[in-house]
């Protein structure tokens, strides 16, 4: 993960970022769901459905979300 922004010891955005624009965007999100597959605990997060992820590759970028059980879904 290159980035993780938190507030209060909470993670609320998760985010991967590539060089390459080409491929780079499919390669980032590959390695969110790597990264994330475990999911977020519900002891600290509640029953919150999402946190927000994103991945960026060259001058793109895309937004989704990490399901609790560690499916990473993007728009």
């Amino acid at each position: 993960m290159d980035t993780v922004a938190s507030a209060c010891r909470l993670s609320l955005l998760f985010g991967e970022d590539k060089v390459m624009a080409r491929r780079g965007l499919e390669q980032a999100w590959a390695d969110l769901q790597a990264k994330l597959a475990s999911g977020y605990p519900a002891v600290f997060y509640g029953q919150i459905p999402y946190l927000l992820v994103y991945a960026a590759a060259g001058v793109h970028i895309q937004f989704g979300r990490l399901l609790p059980l560690g499916q990473v879904c993007f728009c």
